[in-house]
């Protein structure tokens, strides 16, 4: 496979993106043939793109590290606050341990449900719960989605530092995309 069409693809924003240039050994498997496995096979260099940035994935990620994750998710619920306080809500509550969302925010007029999610990625994705996705979609006039990528660790005692904040207010969850990354699958 090219490794510039696999670069592409995983950029691409549509279905028909991922087709777009695709080698004829993929485009025949999606049309349900099978490739003979004898084909020669021309493998190229691997290299990234000259605008790739391959030192931070594009989505939120899987960190092995449990306190450093802590620690960036606090350290975002930190960053949420301050906005939210900004933005003149007198009342901010973190809800996390018991609500499909993590924070709730209310002044005399006006009442939000905040998902928060802070990640050192460059944040293009997300991870969201089931139920994460319910309560949004059963609030979307007053949710809110904070986003805290591009986190740095410092390097003397690892704490966080920076980001770079989105914030979509109010929050439609099916404005994005939704992908299943996990399955329940319950024995027959």
């Amino acid at each position: 496979m090219p490794v510039n069409w696999l670069h592409a693809r995983r950029e691409a924003q549509t279905l028909q993106d991922t087709q777009r240039e695709a080698p004829e050994m993929w485009a025949s498997w999606l049309r349900g043939s099978n490739p003979s496995l004898s084909l020669p096979l021309n493998a190229e260099p691997l290299a990234s793109p000259a605008a790739a940035d391959t030192s931070r994935p594009s989505g939120q990620g899987f960190s092995s590290n449990t306190q450093m994750r802590k620690a960036v998710e606090l350290y975002a619920m930190k960053r949420a606050r301050e906005y939210f306080h900004e933005q003149g809500f007198s009342s901010i509550e973190d809800v996390s341990s018991r609500m499909p969302f993590d924070l709730h925010a209310k002044d005399e007029t006006r009442e939000v449900f905040i998902e928060v999610k802070g990640t050192q990625s460059a944040g293009s994705s997300v991870f969201l719960t089931r139920n994460e996705v319910e309560f949004a979609r059963n609030n979307k006039s007053r949710m809110v989605l904070f986003v805290l990528h591009s986190i740095q660790m410092s390097e003397d005692q690892g704490e966080p530092l920076g980001g770079v904040q989105t914030v979509f207010w109010p929050w439609d969850v099916d404005g994005g995309t939704l992908a299943p990354i996990q399955y329940v699958y319950g024995l027959p």
